[in-house]
């Protein structure tokens, strides 16, 4: 791997306030950044909804990320709504139509009051980029993106 394409796949993500994400008359609740992340190293298998659950609430899933090395600040997103805009897969290709990618290290407040997040899902022709509630349930197809080990 030449150094041109391995300084190409590090990231570090920017204060949720930084990416012009936010919409307008939200506020952030938390934002936590990862540091540096390496784009090219990274494992989307790691599931918040463990064996025998069917669904877990926002909380829950807020608490098993929180206690993982989980990637997922909106300045992550950012990056990750950025490369793709730049014509890079961002995701598994075999992610596609199955899983939900959640980017739970920045939780904003809504103009109703309602905590949400970040979250990628497959639209049929790209990633989608949209917050989603935490008062919904997560369900087994939601992932994690974390470094690899």
């Amino acid at each position: 791997m030449t150094m041109s394409v391995l300084l190409m796949s590090l990231i570090t993500p920017v204060r949720a306030k930084n990416t012009d994400l936010v919409p307008t008359y939200w506020t952030v609740e938390i934002d936590r950044l990862e540091g540096e992340v390496d784009l090219a190293n990274l494992d989307y298998s790691s599931c918040p909804v463990q064996n025998g659950e069917t669904c877990i609430n926002g909380d829950t899933m807020l608490e098993r990320s929180a206690a993982s090395d989980v990637c997922g600040s909106l300045g992550f997103a950012a990056a990750l709504f950025m490369a793709q805009k730049n014509g890079k897969d961002i995701f598994p290709v075999e992610s596609r139509g199955k899983h939900d990618f959640l980017m739970p290290r920045t939780v904003l407040i809504d103009d109703t009051r309602r905590r949400r997040m970040a979250r990628f899902g497959w639209s049929g022709k790209r990633w989608g980029f949209s917050f989603c509630w935490l008062g919904y349930g997560f369900l087994p197809n939601t992932r994690f993106v974390r470094p690899a080990r």
